[in-house]
């Protein structure tokens, strides 16, 4: 065999790989699409209109047994989630893999103007606003330079716009959590 040979060898199998991720991306994108369409139709609604099936309600958590004390920051929630997960390396490649994940399964209520509702969470689809300090620096990062750029920054010295500063927590509090199974 010539190198010729092996090299459109390469290229034919390349061909055929790309072919079949295309296939199965083509009709992968149709199934996350159609979820998607899914989610967008259904409305928000107030909790006492809230239907039977699939709903989304906002609201505020309240504790319906009590709360649970989070394993790592060690504060009172109605509801937590975590996933640990390693990165391991295997020649030039690597990949996460999940050591441990867990959800809260006790339920918990949410509440709106108009009434409370129970939540199963072992059942439910949840989306949650994560407490995060990255979350509020990006923010204070968009204001900051917002507020020096043209046409805004007429308007923000006009208004007494002041530069924010970023939440900083100290080395000790960041440090790496030891966890045991």
């Amino acid at each position: 065999m010539s190198s010729s040979d092996d090299s459109e060898a390469k290229v034919f199998c390349y061909l055929c790989l790309g072919v079949v991720f295309g296939i199965v991306g083509f009709f992968r994108g149709f199934s996350l699409r159609t979820k998607k369409k899914l989610i967008e139709n259904i409305p928000t609604s107030t909790i006492r209109a809230a239907a039977m099936g699939l709903v989304e309600v906002k609201g505020i958590a309240r504790p319906f047994h009590g709360t649970a004390q989070t394993p790592f920051s060690k504060e009172d929630s109605v509801f937590y989630h975590y996933k640990i997960e390693e990165y391991r390396s295997s020649g030039k490649s690597g990949s996460w893999v999940t050591l441990k994940e867990f959800s809260t399964p006790d339920w918990f209520s949410l509440e709106d103007a108009t009434g409370k509702i129970l939540i199963n969470p072992v059942s439910a689809e949840l989306y949650l606003n994560a407490d995060r300090r990255e979350f509020f620096n990006e923010s204070v990062n968009i204001y900051n330079i917002r507020i020096q750029q043209l046409p805004d920054v007429f308007l923000a010295n006009g208004l007494g716009y002041t530069r924010r500063s970023l939440l900083e927590i100290p080395k000790e509090e960041t440090a790496d959590v030891k966890v045991q199974f």
